[in-house]
């Protein structure tokens, strides 16, 4: 079976480009203490820091292959996923902070 190769440039070893980008995101991963994969009660950042780290990677050994990460992708996808979490506050937790405000 085939797999589709990520790089998106027709210049370079495509294959080598692909082993390149995935080690890239492996180093952003563990530079992040998310490599090798931690138990969930060991990370010790928020939902947002999250976003932020995973928003930070960077390919960081090819020029002109920014693209061939799936970069802006997984960007997308992690905003996409922060944006609609809801809040988890409910109507009776606004109201009683809004009581607490108009009598502070």
């Amino acid at each position: 079976m085939t797999k589709t190769l990520v790089c998106k440039q027709n210049v370079f070893n495509r294959k080598a480009c692909d082993a390149i980008s995935y080690g890239c995101i492996l180093k952003c991963m563990e530079n992040a203490d998310l490599w090798p994969r931690p138990n969930a009660q060991d990370v010790h950042m928020s939902v947002t820091q999250l976003v932020s780290v995973i928003n930070g990677f960077d390919n960081l050994a090819l020029q002109k292959h920014d693209q061939c990460l799936g970069m802006q992708e997984m960007r997308k996808s992690t905003n996409d996923i922060l944006a609609g979490i809801e809040s988890p506050l409910l109507d009776s937790h606004r109201q009683a902070l809004k009581a607490r405000n108009q009598a502070g």
